[in-house]
Parts: structure tokens; sequence; C-alpha cells
């Protein structure tokens, strides 16, 4: 295992990857508007043994390939993901783009609200891959239920996506950053009827 310093970065690998660390970095924070230096470990996974070691939230399952605990990233490595996974191993700058979304989100102080913080993670990963987004014109923000949306942990992702898009395209990411600072302290009851309210259509 060797490990290297990079920056704002403490990279744990079996072998040396040269990926633009410093360019994650940037972008992730380009977004969120850190006013602070994070630090970041990234522990490279060799094994389904080691996710399960290391993994929090539940079972292994093929489409899961990484994911963030105590400002560590843990990702499948190169030699591994697509054995393991329906990732290929050229997703691996998209999967930590998407983790440290993960990070930064959680380091602001923002309550863990899933379904937008795995959206904003997503919606970043297609900013990041200059991908357009088509703006969902049906989804009714003002009839979703932000903190039980009644849907399979999978389609957090997709859905979220269509959240987030629609907020930032009509409300700019300064509006939703001020939500998520509002509620830290809301019930959940409350969380749920101000997002209506705020972000209604």
């Amino acid at each position: 295992m060797k490990i290297i310093n990079k920056n704002n970065f403490m990279i744990f690998s079996k072998d040396f990857y040269n990926y633009d660390y410093n360019k994650f970095y940037e972008f992730i924070n380009n977004f969120f508007e850190s006013p602070n230096n994070i630090k970041v470990k990234i522990y490279f996974l060799n094994s389904l043994n080691q996710f399960n070691f290391f993994n929090p939230y539940g079972k292994f399952e093929k489409w899961k390939c990484g994911f963030m605990t105590n400002n560590i990233i843990f990702v499948f490595s190169p030699e591994i993901i697509e054995k393991l996974t329906i990732h290929k191993k050229e997703e691996i700058p998209e999967i930590i783009v998407h983790e440290l979304s993960h990070l930064f989100y959680n380091n602001l102080g923002f309550r863990n609200i899933t379904l937008l913080n795995e959206g904003i993670a997503t919606y970043l990963i297609y900013l990041f891959k200059n991908k357009t987004l088509k703006t969902n014109q049906k989804l009714d923000l003002s009839k979703i239920n932000i903190i039980n949306p009644n849907i399979p942990k999978k389609t957090y992702y997709p859905v979220g996506l269509d959240i987030i898009n629609k907020i930032i395209s009509k409300h700019k990411k300064e509006k939703l950053f001020d939500f998520l600072k509002k509620i830290k302290s809301f019930s959940d009851h409350k969380i749920i009827s101000t997002f209506q309210k705020e972000f209604s259509n």
C-alpha cells in the first residue's frame, strides 16, 4: 500500500494512479464555495472484503462503486472495479467527484437530506462531464416529499438529479444553499412543507 500526499489529498493505493485530484477539488469547491480548507483522504479498495469492512451503508450491490465516510473517500481501484461492479475504470474520476460532493456537503454542515445530497452529487457529475441537462417540466416540486419520497434507494440518483436541476435552473444554487442552511433544526414535517413552499412551480 502506497501513501501519496498531493496538496489537499492523501491517497492510499496499491499503485500510483495519475488522476488530477486538484482539478476535482477545485471543481467541487467552485460549486460549493466552501470557506474551509478541506483535507481529503482517498482509499482505493482492492477487494470486496475491503469494501464490506469499511462500508457502513448496507450490503454490496453491483451498482455500488464507492462511498464516503469520515472525510475518507473509498472507491474500487482501476484493477478491480470492472470485475466487481457494473462500472468502467474510466468512470473513476466522476466517482471521486460524486463522493467529493458528499464530503463538501457534509463539511458545510447541511442537513443530510439524502434526496438532495445525492441529487447535487449526481448533478455535479453532469457538469463535470460538460453534459447538457434537460429540465423535467412535469416535475412539480410543490408535491415532493424530500424526506420520505417512497422510492427505491437506487432511484434517488436520477430523481434527485431532476429535483436539483430544476431548482438550480429556476432559482439558482444560492437559494438551495439558503434552504439547506435554514432547515438544520427543523422537524421533518417542517422541512417538507418549507421545501414545497419555497420551490413551488
